[in-house]
């Protein structure tokens, strides 16, 4: 697996061993990835990174974790950043991306 890493010396290219689906998720082959303010803030220094970057890619899934259902190898599919609770008042009020208790996928 390739992988866009950034670390003290700054932003790479590296060859990673491909993962295993966790139990309940996917192993997704990537076919593109958006690279957005975040992701540059990051390159530039004004943000702390986390190690890879872009967090909104979309691909292919190309192995289904135990327990996962309606999802199968073929499918298109996209990760959102985080996801969302849908119930508290800032997600009622429709500004999911401000979620105080979202779950990251990143």
């Amino acid at each position: 697996m390739r992988s866009a890493l950034l670390t003290s010396e700054g932003l790479s290219l590296a060859s990673l061993p491909d993962p295993s689906p966790p139990q309940g998720g996917l192993l997704v082959a990537l076919r593109a990835c958006g690279v957005c303010g975040t992701d540059l803030e990051k390159v530039r220094g004004g943000y702390r990174a986390t190690g890879r970057i872009g967090h909104e890619p979309a691909g292919v899934v190309r192995e289904v974790g135990e327990g996962v259902e309606g999802l199968h190898p073929g499918d298109r599919v996209f990760a959102h950043h985080h996801v969302p609770c849908y119930a508290c008042e800032v997600c009622r009020a429709g500004a999911f991306t401000f979620c105080p208790t979202f779950q990251s996928t990143n």
